[in-house]
């Protein structure tokens, strides 16, 4: 079942056409939920945690420890619920050539939850698409969390010429919203750790088929 809430985000398209070209394909960013209690009123801060898929040609693609892959659109992973579409726009470029020009960069073992993670791939991926950025809300919490954990402050969001002008992004958040929270960074502690145990999880694998 999927599952919508009330947010900043309420502004951005949902649906969309192919363009004129009847060799182009609508490319379509899928948002799920990592923690919907959380993002209850997280979200409505901008600091919700989220999943991201980007559908085209009718495939979604999408990125974790195992790497670049390909699945059936919409289709929740474990753990999370659906959210929204958002419309990026539609392109004629050839889907596999992109995949293949993003899997060095984007290969098994190399996910990080706060550098490195669905998001990031599906900012790269809608670049090279549609020449256009993600709304930068997806991934801001993980550009927070990297901020913490290196000491610098956030990198600017990626300019964006898609329709990300919420009400939000045009007003600059208030210092309350930019700092995290003890339960944000919770959330972020405990992200990180599952992506760990995933990690060995999947190194433990590969050795095991390795010696047999």
């Amino acid at each position: 079942m999927y599952h919508t809430m009330g947010s900043a985000h309420s502004g951005e398209e949902d649906n969309c056409s192919g363009g004129d070209d009847e060799s182009s394909q609508k490319v379509l960013l899928h948002v799920y939920n990592l923690a919907s209690g959380y993002n209850a009123y997280a979200g409505v801060m901008g600091m919700g945690a989220y999943h991201t898929g980007v559908e085209v040609a009718g495939r979604e693609y999408s990125f974790s420890i195992e790497g670049i892959s390909a699945g059936v659109p919409k289709r929740c992973p474990e753990g999370v619920t659906y959210y929204k579409e958002i419309c990026m726009g539609s392109t004629d470029k050839n889907i596999a050539a992109t995949i293949r020009g993003l899997r060095e960069s984007y290969s098994r073992g190399s996910y990080d939850i706060l550098t490195k993670n669905c998001n990031n791939f599906s900012e790269a991926f809608c670049k090279r698409l549609v020449g256009k950025s993600i709304p930068s809300w997806v991934n801001r919490l993980a550009r927070t969390g990297n901020s913490i954990d290196t000491g610098a402050p956030p990198p600017p969001p990626p300019s964006s010429s898609s329709k990300d002008n919420s009400v939000m992004e045009k007003k600059e958040l208030s210092k309350k919203r930019n700092k995290i929270s003890s339960k944000q960074a919770a959330l972020l502690a405990k992200m990180k750790a599952q992506s760990k145990t995933r990690k060995s999880a999947s190194s433990g694998r590969r050795k095991a088929i390795g010696g047999s």
